[in-house]
């Protein structure tokens, strides 16, 4: 028997049933619900989770980079007479012959930044890219960049290499600016495969190399592991 303060007595079938009743008519009047929701939200707030969960849940409803829209792209450069070579996620996929992770955009060096850029941007535009962003200190040994959007989830960064920085990086000879390219060579560049087509992109030497000189992501840690795996115990 349950026993209140005034003496009087309920069985505890009664105190269920009564508890039960109150919760019933709390949640048709929707007031529980309400107020659950409303705690939630303060304990939530409180703490560092909210720009967190914004991010996941654009990552998880942003469309990703598929194999054949980065093809689309690359078909469209080469049509146009852009020199190229795939980096970042997608350059180490290509370097790996699968998709090793989900992407949501694709780096392409740009290897004559300043001839090519412009008409890259043109041939990408009746697809429906735009600039939104360009900076000439993007990066130690990428401080070129120019930021394509379509507005539907696809982005695109060209980036224009600092050759002697990356000549310096990897310890070669060089003969000055002009003639990089012809020093970095094989070393450089590589031949990948992004869903069973060859392309072009960096080498695991220089991909490794430009994923230092910054706090890495954890996708920058992952495509790291990959090429070194790739580069073997040498």
């Amino acid at each position: 028997m349950f026993q209140f303060p005034s003496g009087r007595r309920l069985s505890w079938r009664r105190f269920v049933s009564s508890a039960l009743s109150n919760i019933a008519t709390l949640v048709r009047s929707r007031r529980l619900p309400r107020a659950i929701a409303r705690t939630g939200r303060r304990a939530v707030r409180a703490t560092p989770l909210p720009p967190l969960l914004r991010r996941a849940w654009a990552w998880v409803h942003e469309e990703p980079m598929r194999a054949k829209d980065v093809l689309w792209i690359l078909q469209v450069l080469d049509t146009a007479e852009v020199h190229y070579r795939v980096a970042g996620g997608w350059g180490v996929d290509a370097l790996a012959g699968r998709q090793t992770r989900r992407h949501h955009d694709l780096d392409l060096v740009i290897l004559d930044f300043e001839r090519d850029e412009a008409r890259a941007r043109s041939a990408l535009a009746p697809l429906g890219f735009r600039l939104i962003n360009r900076s000439q200190e993007a990066g130690i040994w990428m401080p070129l960049q120019s930021v394509l959007d379509d507005d539907a989830g696809h982005r695109i960064e060209f980036l224009g290499i600092d050759e002697e920085q990356l000549i310096a990086g990897l310890r070669l000879p060089s003969t000055g600016r002009g003639h990089t390219r012809v020093d970095l060579g094989s070393t450089g560049f590589a031949s990948g495969a992004i869903g069973r087509r060859a392309v072009a992109c960096l080498s695991a030497e220089v991909q490794l190399l430009f994923h230092s000189g910054y706090e890495l992501r954890s996708s920058d840690r992952r495509d790291a592991a990959m090429l070194l795996r790739l580069l073997g115990p040498n």
